[in-house]
């Protein structure tokens, strides 16, 4: 059995040493998470990334339609405008928050690393704050739906990772 391993390492397993490139490129990629219980019977995913040299901590929001930074951690990237559009978000209370949408050059998820992602930039203090009162972490951004629809991501509870099913199509830089 040929499985990819982090940093986009072939480990053959078994022997078997035949391997086409359609195979490669057609294999799920994973990322883990973790399951971090933010009071009794409260859960949130933790997505663990990298900007720069900087971890920062992204909670999996399958609720949030897009992916969103703490507006502090986006200061020297290029803002861009979208389709016309005034950029905002709302929470689930409805509330719209000023948002920028920000070019992220690089950004490491797991281990592996996604180049020119588009996302929304916001306040995300009283956020953090929250977080770190009740679980000790801070919070640094939402992973949204349009990072898991484009990858084709599929989270897993049971084995704590999230599959990419579409990593290799969707990202050429692999």
């Amino acid at each position: 059995m040929v499985t990819l391993r982090s940093a986009g390492v072939i480990c053959i397993e078994r022997n078997f040493i035949s391997l086409s490139l359609t195979n490669f490129f057609a294999m799920d990629i994973f990322i883990p998470f973790e399951i971090k219980e933010i009071e009794h019977a409260s859960y949130h995913p933790i997505v663990v990334a990298i900007i720069g040299h900087e971890q920062i901590n992204m909670i999996l929001d399958t609720g949030a339609s897009r992916t969103v930074l703490s507006n502090n951690l986006v200061v020297n990237f290029d803002k861009t405008t979208g389709d016309d559009e005034e950029a905002f978000a709302a929470g689930i209370n409805a509330q719209r928050m000023q948002v920028e949408q920000v070019v992220i050059p690089s950004i490491r998820i797991g281990d592996l690393e996604f180049f020119d992602m588009l996302i929304f930039s916001t306040d995300l203090n009283a956020v953090s704050s929250l977080y770190e009162q009740m679980a000790g972490i801070r919070i640094d951004g939402l992973l949204g739906c349009d990072f898991l629809v484009k990858y084709g991501g599929v989270v897993d509870f049971n084995t704590q990772r999230m599959v990419l099913t579409k990593f290799h199509q969707a990202n050429k830089s692999f």
